[in-house]
């Protein structure tokens, strides 16, 4: 029986030595291999950090997109569009929410508390991001917990076979909510948060936003 030398690591275990006639093949195969790991590794190194990007949340400085919305009240699906630098215009808070959020609706007295207090100084979107089969209870769920003086929308949701997404979320890059946006009347972001908001820094920024409408 012929000897077998294939492979043969040295005593400290960090080199590997192919011999005998079959070497030249099988390391042509091992370059082929490891070259098509190298490919895989980089190609999902790029998909990582292209979804990681893709899904960072706007903060202050950043351009507030347009967005696709749903009225939750009903009708057609509508654009809604920040800023533009007239000074009509009006700042705007956005808030984006679901109804099993523990957060979100621990915050809603807040959010009742800010609509009290800075109606006609500010435009106030609270954009719902549960999925479509709970809408009509989204609905009975804005009536009885006092939100209804918002502008409350549905984010839009297209679904396929293998993905979800959200228009609205998705622009933002929403990764945890309760999240809520302050823009300026010029359409840029001046304050942003995320899960655990801290409301004394809202009313700040939304008096900030106020205030430069008038200037």
């Amino acid at each position: 029986m012929r000897k077998c030398h294939l492979c043969k690591i040295t005593s400290r275990g960090a080199i590997m030595k192919i011999t005998g006639p079959e070497a030249p093949f099988l390391l042509k195969i091992a370059a082929a291999l490891l070259a098509a790991s190298l490919i895989i590794f980089s190609t999902s190194v790029s998909w990582a950090q292209q979804e990681q990007a893709a899904f960072r949340a706007l903060a202050s400085g950043d351009s507030a997109p347009d967005i696709s919305v749903v009225p939750v009240a009903g009708g057609a699906e509508m654009l809604l569009s920040f800023g533009g630098g007239d000074n009509s215009k009006a700042p705007a808070l956005v808030w984006f929410w679901f109804m099993s959020c523990e957060n979100c609706v621990k915050d809603m007295k807040f959010m009742r508390d800010i609509q009290k207090k800075y109606k006609k100084g500010i435009y106030l979107f609270a954009i719902n991001v549960d999925k479509p089969l709970e809408r009509a209870a989204v609905k009975n769920f804005v009536k009885n917990n006092g939100i209804s003086g918002y502008q409350n929308f549905f984010d839009k949701i297209t679904e396929n076979t293998f993905s979800v997404s959200y228009d609205a979320s998705d622009k933002f890059g929403i990764n945890r909510t309760p999240a809520i946006f302050i823009i300026d009347k010029t359409g840029k972001i001046i304050f942003s948060a995320e899960n655990d908001i801290d409301f004394d820094e809202v009313e700040k920024n939304i008096e900030t936003a106020i205030k430069k409408r008038r200037d």
